[in-house]
């Protein structure tokens, strides 16, 4: 699927204080965090169709998995993916079919939803770590 990318402000700061390699380190939980959440989220299916007899097989939900978290010389680079065929005709805001609109949820909607937390979490774990090397 595409990427759908979540910038955070104050990432400069902390590496040009801490250092590239201890300040990558501070930004690690939260991003493991960050993945882990947002991967349950897309592994969520919505309810059936109503008198709908098809047999769900699982393979979307099982097939999301968290890539390692990659260090890069900006930052960290964090990524969820699912390797299904299909996947990104169910649940990718670019590519999602038509006769999945409105009942799957995408890529964008669950990082749209999740956000505000996202940052949140990379801010606290940005200030502290800034405190603490006061």
């Amino acid at each position: 699927m595409p990427d759908v990318i979540i910038k955070i402000a104050g990432i400069d700061k902390v590496l040009r204080k801490l250092g590239t390699l201890k300040g990558q380190d501070v930004l690690i939980a939260p991003m493991q965090e960050s993945l882990v959440t947002l991967e349950a989220d897309m592994k969520l299916y919505p309810m059936p169709r109503p008198g709908s007899t098809y047999i769900r097989t699982m393979v979307l939900h099982d097939r999301w998995t968290i890539a390692p978290i990659e260090r890069t010389g900006h930052g960290i680079r964090g990524r969820i993916g699912n390797d299904t065929e299909y996947g990104p005709f169910v649940q990718s805001s670019i590519l999602q079919s038509a006769v999945h609109r409105g009942r799957w949820q995408t890529d964008a909607q669950v990082v749209q939803r999740r956000r505000a937390w996202i940052v949140a979490r990379f801010k606290r774990a940005i200030d502290q770590a800034l405190n603490r090397s006061v």
